[in-house]
């Protein structure tokens, strides 16, 4: 189970990070991962190598209908993939990128049995998150208004942030961001 105390156990804990589009999760949980020698994948990559395996296109809103699909009638399946294709392969503990849906974080918990799983939570200002929205993407104010609206986005907001373990900002240096984050692992 996660933990909401303000300190982690000892124990090597595996990490699942959260946050809304553009807040730089794959950027600061593939620094985590590598700073602590642990695995890394994201539901992102896993479902662009199961799009590749049925033949279907990979734009982000395809992969967002793949994943909707996969969430609804096969979630232990899309778990066990993301947590199979994670990188290097070994016994070491993963983190996993994206977790969108709670009852995501519900499966990746008894996946894990008697591991530990920490969901974190990556803030950002909203200023921030739509400049590199804008920058790293090239999408409009209203694409990125669209993309909000989805109810996948909505529930990552406020939902997910709310069950998650810790909360971390990420408006400085990325350094200080995983560092903040391994402080508490």
């Amino acid at each position: 189970m996660g933990l909401r105390s303000g300190h982690f156990c000892d124990m090597k804990a595996n990490l699942v990070f959260a946050g809304r589009i553009g807040c730089g999760k794959t950027q600061v949980s593939k620094a985590v991962a590598s700073a602590l020698g642990f695995r890394w994948n994201s539901f992102g990559s896993t479902l662009k190598n199961i799009a590749g395996e049925r033949g279907l296109p990979i734009t982000r809103q395809d992969l967002q209908v793949l994943g909707e699909r996969m969430v609804a009638t096969e979630p232990e399946e899309l778990c066990r993939r993301v947590l199979v294709e994670a990188k290097p392969f070994g016994s070491q503990p993963i983190v996993i990128e994206g977790l969108r849906h709670r009852h995501i974080r519900e499966v990746l918990l008894r996946l894990l049995i008697p591991q530990l799983l920490v969901v974190v939570y990556i803030d950002l200002p909203d200023d921030l998150r739509l400049e590199r929205l804008r920058v790293r993407d090239g999408l409009t104010d209203a694409e990125v208004r669209k993309m909000e609206e989805h109810s996948t986005e909505i529930q990552v907001a406020a939902e997910i942030r709310s069950i998650s373990d810790h909360i971390v900002d990420n408006s400085g240096v990325l350094s200080a961001t995983v560092a903040a984050i391994i402080a508490r692992v």
